[in-house]
C-alpha cells in the first residue's frame, strides 16, 4: 500500500468494494489529497481479481479536443468496433474523427461507449478509472455520465478522480461521491514517521501544521527541504510550499535536472498525449541532443516521471503544472513551436499548438485553427470550436475576419446554452467594424438570449433583416431571423400585415416542402390564416413515411 494512503482504511474499504460489485464513484478533493493514490489502490486490487482496466488521464492542454478523453480511454478495444449496431458504430467513429459525418448524437456516442464497456467486462469483470476528470474534454465528461448512470447488473466498475472547484458533466451528474478530507492528526503523524523517522519534534511540529493533513504535502515536503532544514540545525522557509504552493516542491526538483531534461520535461507537459516518441522527435527539433532518451531516464529515475516503451507519464498532475509554471512566456511558446513541428499528421492538434506558438497575429495560423474549430462542430464538440475561433479572432490581422470568427463563436456559444460567454464575445465584437451579415446575426443572438416582445416597427424591421440576410446568400440567418419574429407573433397580436409579410418573406424562401423550419414559421406566424395549410403538408409528409 502506497504510503500517501496511511488513514484512509475507510476510503479503500468503499473503493474496493466498488470494484467488487461494479457500479460507479466519483473520488473529489483538493489536489495532493490522495485521490490518484486511492485510484491506483483500485487498479492494482482489479488486477490481481484479473479484471480488464481501461483508464483516461485528462490533460488541461487537451481539454479543447472534443472526445480526446474517450478516444484515450477506448483505444484498445476499437477493434471491436464493427460489432456495435451500425448507428452507435458510426457515431462513435465520427466523434473520433475516424469519418466524416454529421455531428454524433451524444446518445448514442454513449450507447456504444456502454455497450463496447459491458461486452469488455464480460469473462472477468472491467474497472474504468477517468483521472484528473476535470480536465476531461466536456463530451468525454458527457459520455462518461452517461454510462456512470447506466451502469446496472454488468460487472464494470468506473471511478472518477475530480479536482474540487471545477466544473464538470461528472460533478453535476448525480452520481455517488466520496469526498476526501485531509488526514487526521493521528494518520498525518503516522505517515510523516514513516517518511522521515529522525525528525525533530520542532520541525515534524512545523510540517504537520503546515501541511494541513494534505498527504501528497507530507509526502513531498521533507523532500522539498534541505538536510540541515530537516535536521533542525537550519530555520525552515518562513512559507513551506504545500497546497497550492505545493508545485514550487516539485519544481525545486526539476531544477536540479539537467537542462537538456527540464527541456524534454516541458514538452511531455505541454504535449496532449503521453507518446514517447512524440516528446523525442519534439525535442530533438532543431536540437538533436535533446532527443536522446536517456536525458528522459534522468527524470524517471528522480521519481518525476514513468517511462515504459512508448509511453511517458507524469507521477502527479502537479509536477505537469509546475514544469509549465516555472519556464518562461518564450520557453512555452518554443515547446509548443516544436510540437507543432512533428504534428503534421494531426492538423487538429498542430493548430492549437502552433495557435500557442503566436505572440499577436498570424492569419494562417488563425485560419488553421478556423478549420480545427470547424472539424470539432462536425464532430459534435462545440465547446471546443467556440474556444478555436475565440483563439483565431485573436490571432486574426483581418478585422473582417476576427468579427465573422467571434460571431460564429457567439453563435455557438447561445446554442450550448452559455449566456455568459455570449455576453463576452459580443461585447468583443461590437467594437469592431463588422459587415452587414455579422451585424445581422449580433441582432438576432441578441433577440434571442434577452428573449421580449419587440413592437410593430421592430418586428417589420427584422423581417427585412431576413430578407437582406437572404439576399446576401445567407438561408440560415434568414430562417433564424424569420423563426425569430414568427415566435413574436405567436407571442403577441402584431397585426394581420406584420403576419402577412412573415408570410411572404418565407415563400421567398422555398416552399413548405423545402425545408421544415419553414413549415413551423409559417405555423407560429400565421396559424389561423395558413393552418389547414400547415395541417395538410404535415399529414401527408406522414403518410409518405409510412409507404
Amino acid at each position: 500500500m502506497s504510503p500517501s494512503l496511511v488513514g484512509r482504511m475507510l476510503e479503500i474499504d468503499g473503493i474496493l468494494e466498488l470494484v467488487r460489485s461494479g457500479g460507479s464513484l466519483v473520488v473529489t478533493g483538493p489536489p495532493g489529497i490522495g485521490k490518484s493514490s486511492l485510484l491506483h489502490e483500485a487498479e492494482h486490487a482489479a488486477r490481481a481479481r484479473g479484471m480488464g482496466v481501461l483508464s483516461a488521464i485528462g490533460v488541461q492542454s487537451e481539454a479543447h479536443l472534443p472526445y480526446a478523453g474517450l478516444h484515450q480511454l477506448l483505444r484498445p478495444v476499437l477493434d471491436r468496433i464493427d460489432r456495435l449496431p451500425p448507428p452507435q458504430r458510426d457515431a462513435i467513429q465520427a466523434a473520433f474523427g475516424l469519418r466524416e459525418a454529421e455531428p454524433p448524437d451524444l446518445f448514442l456516442v454513449g450507447l456504444g461507449t456502454l455497450n463496447l464497456l459491458t461486452d469488455e467486462a464480460t469473462n472477468d469483470g472491467l474497472l474504468v478509472i477517468a483521472e484528473d476528470a476535470q480536465w476531461l474534454d466536456h463530451g468525454t465528461g458527457e459520455v462518461m455520465a452517461f454510462v456512470a448512470r447506466r451502469l446496472g447488473t454488468d460487472p464494470v466498475s468506473l471511478l472518477i478522480a475530480l479536482r474540487e472547484g471545477h466544473e464538470s458533466p461528472l460533478s453535476v451528474a448525480g452520481l455517488s461521491e466520496m469526498r476526501l478530507e485531509g488526514l487526521d492528526e493521528v494518520a498525518a503523524t503516522e505517515l510523516l514517521g514513516e517518511l522521515a523517522p529522525d525528525l525533530p519534534a520542532s520541525v515534524r511540529d512545523r510540517l504537520l501544521e503546515e501541511s494541513a493533513g494534505n498527504a501528497l504535502a507530507l509526502v513531498e515536503l521533507p523532500a522539498a527541504l534541505a538536510s540541515d532544514q530537516l535536521a533542525g540545525a537550519a530555520p525552515l522557509p518562513v512559507v513551506l510550499p504545500i497546497t497550492e504552493r505545493l508545485e514550487r516542491a516539485f519544481a525545486s526538483r526539476v531544477q536540479e535536472l539537467r537542462p537538456e531534461t527540464r527541456a524534454q520535461l516541458l514538452i511531455a507537459a505541454l504535449n496532449d498525449s503521453g507518446d514517447l516518441e512524440e516528446v523525442l522527435r519534439a525535442s530533438a527539433v532543431g536540437d538533436r541532443k535533446l532527443g536522446d532518451l536517456q536525458t528522459l531516464e534522468d527524470a524517471a529515475a528522480s521519481g518525476l516521471v514513468d517511462l515504459d516503451p512508448t509511453t511517458l507519464r507524469f507521477r502527479h498532475p502537479l509536477v505537469r503544472s509546475a514544469i509549465v509554471q516555472m519556464v518562461s512566456d518564450a520557453d512555452r511558446r518554443s515547446a509548443h513551436e516544436r510540437l507543432a513541428d512533428v504534428l503534421v499528421d494531426d492538423p487538429d492538434r498542430r493548430a492549437w499548438h502552433r495557435a500557442a506558438s503566436i505572440v499577436g497575429t498570424d492569419d494562417d495560423v488563425a485560419s488553421q485553427l478556423e478549420a480545427a474549430a470547424a472539424r470539432a462542430e462536425r464532430r459534435g464538440g462545440i465547446a471546443t470550436a467556440v474556444a478555436g475561433l475565440e483563439r483565431a479572432a485573436e490571432l486574426s490581422g483581418d478585422v473582417g475576419a476576427r468579427g465573422r470568427r467571434l460571431m460564429h463563436a457567439a453563435d455557438l456559444a447561445f446554442e450550448l446554452g452559455r449566456r455568459d460567454l455570449v455576453g463576452r464575445l459580443l461585447q468583443r465584437a461590437e467594437l469592431l467594424e463588422l459587415g452587414e451579415l455579422e451585424r445581422g446575426r449580433m441582432t438576432w443572438i441578441q433577440e434571442m438570449v434577452a428573449p421580449r416582445i419587440p413592437g410593430a416597427a421592430e418586428l417589420q424591421s427584422l423581417v427585412h433583416l431576413a430578407d437582406r440576410s437572404r439576399t446576401l446568400d445567407d438561408q440560415d440567418l434568414a430562417m433564424d431571423v424569420l423563426w425569430l419574429v414568427a415566435q413574436r407573433c405567436y407571442w403577441s397580436a402584431p397585426g394581420g400585415d406584420i403576419r402577412a409579410e412573415v408570410i411572404k418573406a418565407a415563400a421567398s424562401l422555398g416552399s413548405l416542402d423545402d425545408d421544415p423550419r419553414l413549415v413551423a414559421i409559417v405555423a407560429y406566424a400565421a396559424p389561423i390564416e395558413r393552418g389547414t395549410a400547415v395541417v395538410d403538408h404535415v399529414s401527408r409528409a406522414v403518410s409518405d413515411h409510412h409507404e
